[in-house]
């Protein structure tokens, strides 16, 4: 009774610092390396030495106790086998015994024998596993294997134990089952590593993915807005957490002439960055062959449907200014409606939506037009504005009108595109209050001078409704 009172209390004590070892070895920093791929003669010198550290302390815990025959320094050899292969788990047995040596002296046969033996056997496993680390199962089971394997070669090979047979087994069975417990535990832990690696490089690659989209989003934007007399404009796309698909277009087609166009793509990440681009593409190519909106429209929405696998949609307003003129011919495509700021107020361009591109092939869009007086600006933007939400609720168009109305008009020259694109900007980032906004934020301005037209009277929008 008193041989077993001591295995029990040797059996919780090894049990416990064994499960503090495994857990202090899978981690700590840079860990990672157990769980790689590589398995070049650094590596397996690496692991031979930890695991061969880990057979040592196992030995000289238990030695000169009145246990020291119950010992977890053979998980050493074994999972090193099983983490390196042959070369592994041997080389962690040889350096483990070697370190027992200069502290003991000679090594018993059966010592010798049974370690090599059981490095070189879990190392064989890792390579008929494919290279790969066993389940955690299968790793208890096969340390119950080799330790009762290494007690009947004790038993046979080794006759300094004054014990009966029948008390040998008893603890052996101990031992067994500390040594299966072991590297049960310690295959579940390195399978954990494992899981928590793959899902670090998972979200690298997300990431990765996400700045990728973004640098198509912002790459596909005008690197610099021409500058054209008679007119100014300023424009901003501010991403947010996700990659959207919001984009902008301007550009010059005559001297006297220039092109412009907002759109969102309906979803956001890498797939909407791709569409996003297309339509750029489609839009610019094109305008080649036509300056008519409505025909471009068209053609951008057969090229998204024919070329594209995703089903998103986009909504799109684009249009074509006369300098001399302000007027402007535009077709929409399910987008937002602008608005047009003067003096003292700002006024909404009421706009049948007709329905985004990529949606109906073969559609013909309507063609409109108006015009933009000197000293006014048109505003165009997408829903990241006018849906930022809060806890009470979504901006809406009415503040963002009440903003250039009357005493809401900024304190700075309300007729810079610029001050109007940072007051619009400034004005959702406060709305979304403590939160970000959900979606891109995106304006575009463009301002007409009172130079542009001088023989010309200001005419009334006669589709406009002012709002104040």
């Amino acid at each position: 009774m008193f041989i077993e009172s001591l295995v029990v209390g040797d059996l919780l004590e090894k049990m416990a610092t064994v499960c503090f070892a495994a857990y202090l070895l899978t981690r700590v920093k840079g860990v990672d390396f157990l769980v790689g791929r590589e398995r070049s003669w650094r590596y397996i010198a690496i692991i031979s030495f930890i695991f061969g550290i880990f057979y040592a302390f196992g030995y000289y815990a238990g030695s000169g106790t009145a246990t020291d025959f119950l010992s977890t320094s053979k998980i050493g050899p074994n999972m090193a086998g099983l983490i390196a292969g042959p070369f592994g788990g041997v080389g962690a047995a040889l350096f483990g015994l070697l370190l027992q040596a200069a502290g003991t002296g000679a090594i018993r046969p059966d010592v010798l024998i049974t370690e090599v033996l059981n490095g070189l056997v879990c190392g064989i496993v890792f390579l008929l596993n494919g290279r790969r680390l066993i389940h955690v199962w299968q790793a208890a089971l096969l340390g119950a294997a080799l330790t009762t394997a290494d007690s009947i070669i004790t038993l046979f090979l080794y006759q300094g134990i004054d014990i009966s047979r029948l008390l040998l087994v008893n603890i052996a069975s101990i031992e067994i089952l500390v040594i299966a417990t072991g590297m049960g535990l310690f295959t579940m832990l390195m399978h954990n590593v494992a899981r928590e690696k793959e899902r670090s490089w998972t979200a690298s690659r997300l990431e990765g993915q996400v700045l990728a989209a973004r640098e198509i989003q912002l790459g596909y934007l005008p690197a610099k807005i021409p500058e054209m007399s008679g007119i100014r404009v300023a424009a901003r796309l501010i991403p947010m957490h996700e990659v959207g698909g919001d984009f902008y277009d301007f550009q010059q087609i005559t001297p006297t002439r220039c092109f412009f166009c907002i759109g969102d793509v309906a979803g956001k990440g890498v797939s909407a960055a791709f569409v996003m681009a297309s339509t750029l593409t489609l839009l610019r190519n094109a305008l080649i062959y036509s300056d008519q909106p409505a025909e471009i429209l068209s053609q951008v929405n057969q090229g998204l449907i024919r070329s594209s696998n995703d089903s998103l949609f986009v909504t799109l307003l684009a249009g074509v200014m006369d300098l001399e003129t302000g007027v402007i011919i535009y077709a929409n495509a399910g987008h937002n409606p602008p608005f047009i700021i003067n003096d003292t107020n700002a006024s909404l361009i009421p706009m049948d939506p007709d329905i985004p591109v990529g949606t109906w092939e073969d559609y013909q869009y309507k063609q409109e037009e108006f015009r933009l007086n000197t000293g006014e600006h048109l505003v165009l933007y997408t829903d990241g504005v006018t849906e930022c939400e809060n806890a009470e609720g979504m901006l809406g168009i009415e503040p963002v009108l009440q903003a250039f109305s009357g005493s809401g008009l900024p304190d700075s020259d309300p007729t810079d595109p610029e001050t109007i694109v940072k007051t619009i900007t400034d004005l959702v980032f406060r709305h979304a209050g403590t939160g970000v906004p959900g979606d891109d934020v995106t304006v575009l301005v463009i301002g007409r001078d009172h130079e542009a037209d001088r023989s010309s009277s200001p005419i009334a929008h006669p589709q406009c409704g002012a709002r104040t």
